[in-house]
């Protein structure tokens, strides 16, 4: 497993539609989706996230291969308390062991500039970490995601806009 000790000060590329990771020299000469921090644990935090028209802290997990999870703190941040118990119930697993889940969906997700089509989420309320949404790889899998490790931004694009 690579993790920031080998990013930092890389510029890191995911083709998801191409199945290609690339390493580059420099980040591709386009605007910059929004920008990013590695917190303690590792976790890639995406400093300008929205829901709706609420702020909210979310990480891009790249290790996961679903499209992500509402954290116990992001159903309280988002008020989804409702859809979090009313949902569909399913048995997940994980890192830390099993677990229910409610399935639902959000919508009105913005990263920085790109605003993201709504999508299929697992409501986790025993998840207690520090941030609200979880986003996993089958979220960016129409899209080529830029890690600019140098200048802390991160690029979403479709690929047709990659020069």
């Amino acid at each position: 497993m690579l993790g920031y000790s080998f990013f930092r000060d890389r510029v890191v590329q995911v083709d998801y539609p191409h199945r290609v990771v690339r390493i580059l020299d420099d980040a591709p000469l386009q605007p910059f989706t929004a920008t990013f921090a590695v917190g303690s644990d590792g976790a890639i935090i995406i400093r300008d996230a929205h829901a709706g028209a609420r702020r909210v802290v979310a990480t891009l997990d790249t290790g996961d291969g679903a499209f992500g999870n509402v954290t116990a703190q992001g159903i309280r941040t988002l008020g989804a308390e409702h859809a979090a118990r009313h949902g569909s119930h399913r048995r997940i697993g994980g890192y830390n062991g099993s677990a229910t889940a409610t399935t639902g969906a959000v919508s009105g997700v913005r990263l920085g500039r790109l605003a993201l089509p709504p999508f299929p989420i697992l409501y986790d309320a025993t998840d207690r970490a520090a941030y609200d949404l979880n986003l996993g790889n089958r979220l960016f899998e129409q899209y080529v995601v830029t890690f600019d490790y140098q200048r802390w931004l991160l690029t979403i694009t479709k690929p047709s806009f990659i020069r």
